[in-house]
């Protein structure tokens, strides 16, 4: 079981998904308080279908994969707010897109493996670039929420009073949005499209049940994240031979469970059905 720490490729493996967790669970925080949940979906399969385009047309690979998860975000936005409808349509709309991108992108690979290891993901095979992009979209995370996180409060409350009160909760919405998009790109190879939205809701979903403060659900839905990847890759990916990012993405689902048997919140909710 030691034996595999000596692996060069396990410490960035170990490395990228602790990394992977705290970016995602950070960035997850708002996507449960927005009840956004498939935006992690449409994001992934927005830079799942510009990686696939970069390797038809013979263009940079993370910047497709960023531009269009980027437009993404920014068109979910202006569908929303020109229209009136909610997030999840215009999620659901902007998805039917990306995904019809995503088919016909395959359709026209003479290499289907591309397809499959991004769908996947391949965690250990994770080198300094990967891991730079993981560092990147980590840091710029924190710094944006730190940096507008009393306005971020009020717009994940209610943007209606947000804007009457003076703030560009537009500007903030978007910029969550963004922020969103480039963790979930920078996470695409390790992670995988198919399940990386696993690794944004469940941290959040767990850290939910255990406090009513944003920041300390920020706090601790980053914690579990990394906690997921680090429990996930040692105790089952490497000891059972399990995909990894599937195996990280059981783990923080196990963790979620076991948050919501201890929630102090409980009894709460359970006064509310009676």
């Amino acid at each position: 079981m030691l034996a595999v720490f000596s692996y060069k490729f396990f410490w960035n493996a170990l490395l990228a998904g602790v990394l992977s967790g705290l970016s995602c669970g950070l960035v997850g925080v708002f996507v449960v308080t927005m009840r956004i949940p498939f935006i992690g979906v449409c994001m992934s399969h927005a830079a799942f279908a510009g990686i696939i385009l970069a390797t038809l047309l013979g263009l940079p690979r993370e910047l497709s994969a960023m531009v269009l998860a980027i437009a993404t975000a920014l068109a979910t936005g202006h569908i929303t707010d020109r229209t009136g409808v909610a997030p999840g349509i215009s999620l659901n709309i902007i998805f039917a897109f990306t995904m019809s991108l995503v088919f016909l992108g395959i359709g026209l690979l003479g290499d289907r493996q591309v397809a499959f290891d991004l769908m996947w993901g391949n965690i250990l095979s994770v080198g300094g670039r990967g891991l730079l992009w993981i560092v990147l979209s980590g840091v710029l995370s924190v710094v944006a929420v730190v940096a507008t996180f009393g306005h971020i409060k009020a717009v994940v409350y209610d943007r209606t009073i947000a804007a009457s009160a003076g703030m560009r909760e537009t500007v903030i919405y978007y910029l969550l949005l963004v922020v969103i998009a480039f963790t979930v790109t920078a996470n695409l190879s390790a992670i995988g499209g198919l399940i990386l939205f696993g690794l944004i809701i469940c941290p959040a979903a767990a850290a939910y049940q255990l406090t009513y403060s944003l920041g300390r659900m920020c706090l601790i839905a980053s914690l579990l994240g990394a906690l997921s990847a680090a429990l996930g890759l040692v105790m089952l990916s490497y000891p059972l031979n399990l995909p990894s990012g599937a195996s990280i993405v059981l783990m923080s689902v196990l963790v979620f469970f076991v948050c919501m048997l201890v929630s102090p919140k409980r009894r709460e909710f359970g006064r509310r059905e009676v």
